[in-house]
């Protein structure tokens, strides 16, 4: 399952040495991003068809521009007719909400000989000057590079940070096309149909990446007919669920769509965790959970699959999520779960895609100082890592990095990310709003106010 990225490279002749270092660079960094799913597709003039064409050659690779993701404008001593105008209709667009999602503008800058500062160069290099001072006034950020390396480390800096932004958008976009949605040129979420998850997306990038990589190379390693288990853990106030429907929707709807060629998303189904009694009825009270009338005395998973919510979900994925709170947590009963229950798939032909989420919700206290021999939530993180090794499928067993609480800098992150229309004053209030005397807060509180910016 592999995500291409386009990025068109803008630059007059005079930088031909930087276009070429830069297409070796985009070249190198493919070789480890493609582990990850991942593909950097470089869109060079050169590259594309020189033949004529109805209109102006140049509208047609204005056309093939505004397909890719990421522009990449460079400019040394002048700013050519062609250059400038892909790089202000890409600005353009850009405003709109359309491609591109990211615009880059690299100025280089290097000492230059007397012998050269004759008219014409100077007449040039006003327009360079004129075109910085556009962009400062427009309030936008350009960058300096004074050789090849500084350029592919601003360029590389940059691109790690804007993938994960750009399959998020690509994938909500495209869902919103499929559904034939007149909105679909806006960043728009249907709630019915979607899930308003575009909200619930502050500061959980390092935990959809870890999921994303984890998922993908379990399918690489032919691990498909094996329940996968993820463990989401954090406060209470996190909203552990609104993350998994975020995946859902995204990277494991993509996944059923391109790999299994299913248009319906993954079935899922919250399961209620069970609270006191001996292992034993622990396990019967959670397996009946699933369907109370369903189940008798035979609690095997052959016998979920015939569940007629789950069954016609075979070349499908099915996700099953567990809220359990500090008062609920037995690690034993996790394990005895995992290994009687959910790993019988060896011995069943045909099953769906299992992803279990554990979603573990620690208690807010108000004394933080509470020794942590007695700290509920000590212990648990404590036993999380240990529970792999006690599973007969460790490799299929992950622990999700901690949801943390949100910050403002977040917050502000998203409004940029997502080019939300509001002005400043507007942003400031809401962000007052959610924050009012403190730093940081839970992201239920976030959610409930972004919710609105979601339409």
């Amino acid at each position: 399952m592999t995500s291409k990225i386009k990025i068109f490279l803008a630059s007059s002749n005079e930088l031909h040495n930087e276009r070429n270092e830069v297409s070796l660079f985009i070249a190198k960094e493919n070789k480890h991003l493609i582990r990850s799913g991942v593909f950097l597709e470089l869109v060079l003039w050169e590259d594309l068809q020189h033949s004529f064409k109805k209109n102006r050659i140049q509208d047609y690779f204005n056309h093939e521009m505004l397909k890719c993701d990421i522009v990449i404008a460079l400019f040394y001593t002048k700013v050519g007719n062609f250059t400038k105008e892909e790089f202000l209709l890409a600005y353009n667009n850009l405003k709109k909400g359309k491609k591109p999602y990211y615009l880059y503008a690299y100025f280089k800058e290097t000492n230059i000989s007397m012998s050269e500062m004759n008219i014409e160069f100077l007449e040039e290099y006003k327009n360079i000057k004129y075109l910085q001072k556009e962009i400062e006034k427009s309030e936008q950020v350009y960058c300096k590079f004074k050789n090849v390396e500084e350029l592919k480390n601003l360029i590389k800096s940059q691109i790690e940070k804007c993938i994960e932004p750009i399959l998020e958008l690509d994938t909500n976009r495209q869902h919103i096309l499929d559904n034939n949605n007149e909105q679909a040129g806006k960043i728009y979420i249907d709630k019915t149909n979607f899930g308003p998850i575009l909200f619930r997306m502050c500061n959980r990038d390092s935990q959809f990446k870890l999921f994303r990589n984890h998922f993908i190379d379990n399918y690489k390693k032919n691990f498909f007919n094996t329940p996968q288990f993820y463990v989401l853990h954090g406060l209470k106030g996190e909203a552990h669920t609104s993350f998994i429907e975020r995946l859902r929707c995204t990277i494991i709807h993509s996944f059923v769509k391109t790999k299994l060629n299913q248009k319906s998303k993954p079935y899922f189904q919250e399961v209620e965790w069970p609270n006191d009694g001996d292992l034993d009825s622990l396990l019967w009270n959670l397996l009946t959970a699933f369907d109370p009338d369903f189940f008798d005395s035979d609690y095997s998973l052959s016998k979920l699959l015939k569940m007629k919510s789950i069954e016609k979900y075979n070349n499908n994925i099915v996700i099953i999520s567990h809220v359990i709170s500090e008062k609920k947590w037995n690690s034993n009963l996790i394990q005895s779960y995992i290994n009687s229950f959910w790993l019988q798939t060896k011995d069943i032909k045909r099953t769906p895609l299992f992803l279990i989420f554990f979603n573990v919700e620690y208690s807010i206290k108000k004394n933080h100082k509470k020794i942590l021999f007695f700290n509920k939530q000590y212990k648990i993180e404590k036993e999380l890592p240990k529970i792999k090794n006690n599973i007969l499928s460790s490799s299929n067993f992950f622990l999700i990095n901690k949801l943390q609480s949100i910050q403002i800098d977040h917050v502000i992150e998203w409004f940029e990310r997502f080019k939300v229309d509001i002005d400043e004053k507007e942003r400031k209030k809401v962000i007052d709003l959610i924050f009012q005397n403190g730093s940081s807060v839970n992201m239920q509180t976030v959610e409930k106010e972004l919710k609105k910016y979601t339409k």
